[in-house]
């Protein structure tokens, strides 16, 4: 459980909570071009235009 942290005013606020959705494994990038592209999984490539 997320740790609760106290301020004047505000009864044990939590300040935030991740989600992470799961992610099947499909394929991968060889080292190479996940080196280049700063990812193993071509699903989470978004180059910048």
């Amino acid at each position: 459980m997320a740790e609760a942290y106290h301020y004047p005013g505000f009864v044990d606020i939590e300040l935030a909570t991740a989600y992470v959705p799961p992610q099947e494994f499909k394929e991968a990038y060889t080292l190479e071009e996940a080196l280049s592209k700063g990812t193993l999984f071509p699903e989470l490539y978004r180059p910048y235009p």
